[in-house]
């Protein structure tokens, strides 16, 4: 889901480093904060793919904001479940122990002409990392919440492709996703380039699927913690949906 261009893969790391790090608490951290160890949290994600018999084929974790932050990206295989065509399933996993972000999993696809990741849809697993938070079974639920939802992929991609995108739809949502902060605005214009002299002719139309790969092609470029969310935002200004929590 996440892919990182024109820029060293500056915070990547591997899961016997995620364990190493510590837990530090925030200053801004109310009495019954909980923090989430990174190693834990990601070898709970890989094992409980493994026990829902999904095979992990690659994957990715990126610290950020001294370590605080962990962005990881799994593209997996799912029995009896195929994902459309060209691509793969792929599980987005954000959180940060500075209590900015609560835990949430996204569902996506990798592309494999471009590397491109999609989000489709985002499942915040709890609000807030409290002394009463369960990882084990907020991972659990998740994960079956996230296979779940595998299936509405390609209604998704379906939707994307039969929505029309005339001038000025496409320069109302590059503007919304400016303003938001989405992306620099200099790479708001890359996206409106990319979109109409796109550099995979598989994107060729002038729709929300096109537009949306436009979006998703450059934003390769932002950090990878901005990544999954910018992504999500710019689907749910695309379809036209309630900005989540």
């Amino acid at each position: 889901m996440l892919t990182v261009r024109e820029q060293t893969n500056r915070g990547m790391v591997d899961r016997e480093t995620l364990r190493k790090v510590l837990l530090a608490r925030p200053e801004s951290a109310g009495p019954h904060w909980k923090g989430i160890q990174h190693g834990e949290l990601a070898d709970h994600i890989v094992n409980g793919l493994s026990n829902r018999n999904v095979t992990v084929n690659e994957e990715s974790w990126f610290l950020g904001k001294g370590d605080t932050h962990l962005t990881g990206s799994l593209s997996i295989s799912v029995p009896k479940k195929k994902a459309p065509k060209g691509m793969d399933f792929a599980l987005g996993v954000h959180h940060g122990n500075d209590t900015c972000y609560a835990l949430k999993f996204a569902v996506g696809t990798r592309i494999f002409i471009c590397k491109n990741g999609m989000v489709s849809g985002d499942i915040a697993l709890r609000k807030l990392h409290t002394t009463n938070f369960d990882l084990a079974a907020a991972v659990g639920d998740g994960l079956d919440q996230f296979l779940n939802q595998l299936s509405l992929v390609g209604e998704f991609i379906d939707t994307l492709k039969a929505k029309p995108i005339s001038g000025e739809e496409r320069d109302r949502l590059l503007m919304a996703a400016g303003r938001e902060g989405l992306m620099p605005w200099s790479r708001i214009g890359q996206v409106d380039k990319e979109y109409r002299k796109p550099t995979f002719q598989a994107f060729k139309q002038q729709t929300a699927w096109g537009l949306y790969n436009a979006f998703t092609y450059v934003v390769q470029k932002c950090p990878p913690h901005e990544q999954i969310s910018s992504m999500s935002r710019f689907r749910e200004l695309v379809l036209d949906e309630k900005k989540t929590a």
